[in-house]
């Protein structure tokens, strides 16, 4: 596809440096996604904030895309992570309500947590839907077990399947006919006029 060869795992980390997979992995976020897998092409899309706030993190990734094939920085804040999300074979993510956008797309998703957010100082809320809401995806805490779990979602072993259809149908109804996204999409235009 238009992303590179083989399977696309995008890593879309929140900004907050207490709940964020982002300094977890540091600048080895590529390897730690992929392993020495070579068919793998990560797409690493900054939250919004962390393109003002976090330069330190932007430059591991920029390195990453410059240096290593298959490894593409979707640096504008800008950017719409609709097209990210229906190219990506696997979701990457920790806290981020992007999770809940990649359901509509029905594919695995794999959760970093990150141990520091229970000294977190405003930023971990247990009772918000990202915390809440856990079973959708697989969950990774230390970040040596995470190649692995991004490769047992893309070779199909997907747990969480279940549990994400019924997170899907209370979020979005019974439409859940391939089309979710179009109707995501053309609800987000019609907002927007």
């Amino acid at each position: 596809g238009p992303l590179g060869r083989g399977k696309v795992v995008l890593f879309a980390p929140t900004f907050h440096p207490a709940l964020s997979a982002a300094p977890m992995l540091g600048e080895r976020a590529v390897e730690s996604l992929r392993g020495d897998r070579d068919d793998v092409t990560v797409v690493i899309k900054p939250h919004p904030v962390t393109c003002a706030h976090q330069p330190q993190w932007l430059a591991w990734w920029r390195r990453a895309a410059h240096d290593r094939p298959n490894v593409h920085l979707v640096e504008s804040a800008a950017a719409d992570i609709v097209p990210l999300l229906a190219a990506a074979d696997v979701l990457v993510t920790d806290c981020s309500n992007v999770m809940f956008e990649f359901l509509a797309v029905d594919r695995p998703i794999v959760l970093v947590e990150n141990p520091g957010r229970f000294s977190a100082t405003g930023g971990f809320n247990p009772d918000a839907l990202e915390w809440t809401h856990r079973e959708i995806g697989a969950r990774v805490e230390d970040t040596a077990e995470l190649a692995l779990a991004v490769a047992r979602a893309l070779d199909g072993d997907d747990p969480a399947r279940s549990a994400r259809a019924e997170c899907r149908r209370r979020l979005f109804g019974e439409l859940t006919d391939g089309h979710a996204l179009d109707r995501l999409v053309a609800q987000i235009e019609s907002i927007l006029g």
